[in-house]
């Protein structure tokens, strides 16, 4: 499970969207995405829809709550489109998805499956402000904005089942 928080608030931002769906859709080709997609601004469902038809194997479920914008609302609408597969990610509109990220952050599970949540490594963030901070493969950090980067969380669904919902 997917969900991504949106504001289409005109083309550059679609544009931006779309170039992350299809980056995430194109990183993984053996995985079925179901994507949540939380739009807060213009409905831009139907071309949504053509980015979904050009990659049937992926699930778009597109949803405008109608309500002023709250990111942990957003998310926690989000969450009940979800599907309750084992693995919630919650991502950011504006990322661009390298060819197998997923499957190295599952290599990084399988070493360590204490840990519950990944973040990827983000070289030109992380080595410019934290002088090359990553070195190894697992770093483990708590702190927003230096060990989770982005806004592209993966984890666990017992996570979820844990802390019940965003608040």
């Amino acid at each position: 499970d997917v969900i991504c928080l949106t504001k289409t608030a005109d083309d550059s931002y679609y544009d931006m969207c779309s170039k992350t769906i299809l980056t995430l859709f194109e990183s993984q080709p053996d995985i079925e995405f179901n994507l949540v997609l939380i739009e807060s601004a213009n409905s831009r469902e139907d071309e949504y829809k053509s980015i979904k038809a050009g990659n049937p194997n992926n699930k778009i479920i597109y949803v405008v709550p109608g309500e002023i914008f709250g990111y942990n609302k957003f998310l926690n609408i989000g969450m009940k489109y979800t599907q309750g597969n084992d693995w919630l990610l919650i991502i950011n509109n504006d990322l661009i998805f390298e060819p197998g990220w997923i499957d190295r952050i599952m290599e990084s599970s399988d070493v360590r499956p204490d840990i519950d949540s990944f973040s990827p490594f983000e070289p030109d963030f992380h080595n410019r402000y934290y002088n090359g901070w990553a070195n190894s493969e697992i770093n483990e950090s708590y702190t927003v904005g230096f060990g989770i980067c982005g806004w592209c969380i993966l984890m666990k669904k017992s996570v979820m089942d844990y802390m019940g919902s965003w608040d």
